[in-house]
């Protein structure tokens, strides 16, 4: 009967991982949608071009390779504890913690991708100051990086500055998703220092993606655009993805405080559901 148990429990722990890395995989492919999405929109005079080849490699290769790491996490040993949800109409979730639920992915989604955006201009502005003077001196004033992106002669621009502040871009995008896949290790607590204990291949997917954002850079932007950016630049690169992290974490929070309340409603209805059919 023991080892029935644990069979069981097994079971719905490597659930709880499957689901945790396919909503990760979900979350990332929406960012980098909202990516495209941005891009025209951004104020910049000369818009991004993102790389189709990189965001297809991004698409099929980054991000499922840190999905599948999460999906073998071995955190969910109450899992066994837990009511799991029947195949039925029932709701167990108010309306409104429904709405959280969307809401809360949605702000996972929207963050990493407008980090990656924003950054494109503190990148493209830097660059084109220090790279392109002569079209940046026939707009007059642009002293900064926040007026060169907005200097009209730009318009047309299809230059390296453009292609390094782009791939700069993905990037950004792909640290992001690799510091936030943290969040999704154990998504039935607060991120804490046990996610490192046993999840090796988790560590080992994370430190594999670092490499190949080391690696894209090398390829992508020349050394000098690097050295020729400021000193906030690379503060805020590797800031923002913290933020996003502490971003997800307060939006677990809140799962975990919705779903703590569904799952005593389940254990509640199927203790019911069982007084009423046991013999008298």
């Amino acid at each position: 009967m023991m080892k029935l148990a644990e069979i069981v429990g097994a079971g719905r722990e490597s659930l709880e991982a499957i689901y945790s890395g396919t909503l990760f995989v979900l979350t990332g492919c929406v960012s980098l949608a909202l990516v495209f999405v941005f891009a025209p929109c951004s104020v910049a005079v000369c818009i991004p071009f993102i790389p189709p080849l990189e965001s297809m490699l991004l698409l099929v290769f980054f991000l499922p390779i840190l999905g599948f790491s999460l999906a073998f996490s071995d955190v969910y040993e109450d899992a066994i504890k837990r009511t799991p949800a029947k195949n039925e109409s029932n709701d167990v979730f108010l309306p409104y913690e429904k709405r959280h639920i969307y809401i809360h992915n949605a702000v996972r989604s929207i963050f990493p991708a407008f980090g990656a955006s924003f950054l494109y201009l503190i990148a493209l502005g830097d660059l084109l100051l220090n790279f392109e003077v002569t079209i940046i001196d026939e707009c007059g004033s642009a002293k900064t990086w926040s007026s060169a992106i907005l200097c009209t002669n730009i318009r047309d621009y299809d230059g390296e500055m453009r292609s390094s502040a782009s791939a700069l871009v993905l990037s950004e995008l792909a640290i992001c998703f690799v510091v936030c896949s943290a969040s999704y290790v154990d998504r039935s607590k607060p991120l804490h220092p046990r996610i490192f204990k046993n999840n090796y291949i988790w560590i080992m997917a994370s430190v594999i993606c670092l490499i190949l954002v080391v690696l894209y850079l090398s390829l992508s932007v020349p050394l000098q655009h690097l050295e020729a950016l400021p000193w906030y630049f690379f503060l805020y690169k590797i800031v923002w993805p913290f933020i996003c992290l502490t971003i997800n974490e307060v939006m677990k929070k809140r799962e975990i405080k919705d779903e703590v309340r569904a799952d005593t409603f389940r254990k509640l209805e199927f203790e019911t559901r069982l007084g009423m059919w046991s013999p008298k």
